[in-house]
């Protein structure tokens, strides 16, 4: 159908690469002494940044794109933080100094994606709740193991958080094509402002709505 293909932002098709980079990540995780560490800070810069257009996208064309922009913005944070470190340090590409900082990267960026949920309920809320509670238990993992982490930890972490991010933002992209016309988000002060003032209006409220 030429119609749904038109409305299908181009944040669906980049989720799902995301989400074959991060099964071609896990599979390079099987090898002996697992993925490269640069290769798989890389990977993580680029799914940043694919997350970070894609949720400035979804945001101006009336999406719920807020949580995959900060989440974005992180990413890359990360990733040039793990750079600097490993071009400064010689122990900076290290499999404990990456996973602690993964580690943290991932419980950052599951309050991130919690809190948006709980505050703005996006379209894609269940996606996003999952995504939050599994990305914070790869944060847990890694910060309980970074001392005595391998390239095989991170690379495993590191390709579950892609897989994870592929996947939410498909599954946003998908739920903004379900219901083009509805809102991502409302802005339910306004709401009150106007209600408080006598002044009466009709707007079309999400269907998770709790106002």
């Amino acid at each position: 159908d030429e119609a749904l293909l038109e409305r299908r932002p181009w944040t669906y098709f980049a989720g799902l690469a995301v989400a074959a980079s991060a099964a071609a990540l896990l599979l390079m995780a099987l090898l002996p002494d697992g993925p490269p560490l640069l290769l798989s800070s890389l990977l993580v810069a680029g799914a940043a940044l694919t997350e970070l257009l894609g949720g400035q996208s979804l945001f101006r064309r009336g999406g719920a794109g807020i949580a995959h922009s900060l989440a974005g913005a992180l990413g890359l944070g990360l990733s040039a933080q793990v750079l600097m470190v490993g071009t400064l340090f010689p122990q900076g590409f290290a499999p404990g100094a990456v996973a602690l900082q993964l580690g943290i990267f991932c419980v950052c960026d599951a309050l991130v994606r919690g809190l948006d949920a709980i505050i703005d309920r996006p379209m894609a809320l269940r996606s996003q709740v999952v995504d939050a509670l599994l990305t914070l238990a790869l944060g847990v993992t890694a910060l309980w193991n970074w001392q005595m982490a391998t390239s095989w930890l991170v690379g495993v972490v590191a390709g579950l958080k892609l897989l994870l991010t592929g996947l939410a933002m498909a599954g946003t992209a998908g739920a903004w094509r379900r219901h083009p016309h509805e809102p991502a988000y409302n802005d339910y002060q306004l709401f009150g402002d106007w209600t408080a003032a006598g002044i009466f209006f009709v707007t079309r409220l999400k269907r998770n709505a709790d106002y």
